[in-house]
C-alpha cells in the first residue's frame, strides 16, 4: 500500500514565481500545446476523438495497474503522463482549452467538501 502523498514547501522540480498575488505562487512551465497541437494535426489521418478515448481506457488499465502493484512513483508518473497525453489529445481534437476546463473544474471542487461516505466529493 502507497504511504500518504506528502506535501511540501519545497520544490525538487524547476518553478516560476508569480508575484502577481499577495501570496507566493509556484507554477511550473507551462504545457508544450504547440507541440501537441503539431502532433495531432501530423497525425490527423489516424487520429480520431474514438480511437483516443479507446487509448484513454487502455492507459487507465495501465495507471490501474501501476497503482494495484505498488510500482515505483516514475512508473506512476509515467502512466499518469500518458493519461494525461491521450485526454489532452482529445481536448485539442474537439477544439477544448484543457487547461481553461481544468481550472474551471479544480475551481468548483475546491468549493465542495469532502462527503463522510467513501470521501466523495459532493456540493455542500
Amino acid at each position: 500500500m502507497h504511504e500518504p502523498i506528502k506535501t511540501s514547501t519545497t520544490v525538487d522540480a524547476p518553478y516560476h514565481t508569480d508575484r502577481t498575488h499577495e501570496t507566493q505562487h509556484m507554477t511550473r512551465p507551462p504545457v508544450d500545446t504547440a507541440n501537441l497541437h503539431t502532433f495531432v494535426a501530423d497525425h490527423s489521418d489516424v487520429i480520431d476523438a474514438q480511437s483516443q478515448f479507446n487509448c484513454l481506457a487502455e492507459e487507465v488499465g495501465e495507471l490501474a495497474e501501476a497503482l494495484n502493484t505498488d510500482a515505483p512513483d516514475e512508473a506512476v508518473a509515467e502512466e499518469v503522463a500518458d493519461v494525461l497525453f491521450v485526454a489532452r489529445t482529445i481536448a485539442v481534437l474537439h477544439g477544448i482549452d484543457a487547461t481553461e476546463a481544468l481550472n474551471t473544474v479544480i475551481s468548483e471542487n475546491v468549493r465542495k467538501s469532502l462527503d463522510a461516505e467513501g470521501n466523495k466529493v459532493t456540493k455542500e
